[in-house]
């Protein structure tokens, strides 16, 4: 991949070139425009591989959005969209289905929920470096149900928020990750997961940043019968920032935040 830097930076295309900048970057990239139709690609036998291997790039893409799904709740505090890094911790899930051939291999969520464990939604603010103490958790998978206990933050001591935000609250999210599988036209989970099985969140009230808060709990339950297929459930915590602008209305922040994957089982 080409960047660009200079007095002739461009964004769009520029004949067989096109220009491009990542969420929260001010470098351009290069690219070129690709020759072969995707029509074509797909009927012709040299593309097999690259086909397989696309085929699977769009599994894991949407694994990915399940993932965002799953943390309702967290993901507006984002300046960019996480689902294409994530899609490197969910190689490792597809290449264990040892059943399927390439291009055709199921996302296993349930094989190795670990890998997803402390994943950080903000790249440049983690969780860990804003509430310095251990978030506890009690997962209760047959019930669909979680429990974070935060502990009490104290402000320059286990609490250190950026600069510039009067208020705070943290947030909690439980979400269902059912494994999925190519079923000749797209991934998707089994016939029989309920799609009623949506993710719940819970919400302490706003803080005051300065006085920081005492220890608080969250309880999330799903409303759902329990799967019969195999299935994760994600458990993502994360802390909010914001500013009053009236009694009734308080404006947060989509950059100051950070959020993580606490659990997957």
């Amino acid at each position: 991949m080409a960047k660009l830097n200079g007095p002739f930076d461009f964004t769009g295309r520029l004949g067989d070139v096109v220009g491009y900048k990542l969420p929260g970057s001010d470098t351009t990239h290069l690219r070129t425009v690709g020759s072969v139709s995707k029509a074509k690609r797909k009927r012709l036998p040299s593309f097999d591989i690259v086909n397989r291997n696309c085929q699977e790039f769009g599994g894991r893409s949407t694994a990915g959005s399940w993932i965002r799904q799953a943390m309702k709740g967290q993901t507006a505090l984002r300046t960019y969209s996480f689902v294409s890094r994530i899609n490197g911790y969910l190689k490792p899930l597809q290449e264990m289905d040892a059943v399927h051939p390439l291009g055709q291999r199921s996302v296993l969520f349930s094989a190795s929920p670990q890998l997803l464990n402390n994943y950080d939604l903000m790249q440049a603010k983690r969780f860990d470096d804003v509430i310095r103490n251990p978030v506890d958790i009690n997962i209760v998978k047959k019930l669909l149900s979680a429990t974070i206990r935060v502990p009490a933050l104290l402000p320059g001591i286990n609490f250190l928020p950026p600069e510039g935000n009067g208020l705070f609250q943290v947030v909690a999210s439980l979400g269902l990750l059912p494994d999925l599988h190519y079923n000749g036209d797209k991934y998707a989970p089994l016939n029989d997961f309920d799609k009623n099985s949506l993710p719940v969140a819970a919400e302490t009230a706003w803080r005051r940043v300065a006085t920081g808060t005492a220890a608080a709990s969250l309880q999330l339950v799903i409303p759902a019968a329990v799967p019969s297929i195999p299935f994760v459930l994600l458990l993502s915590v994360g802390i909010r920032f914001g500013n009053m602008v009236a009694p009734d209305n308080i404006i947060a922040s989509k950059t100051m935040g950070a959020a993580k994957i606490l659990s997957a089982v």
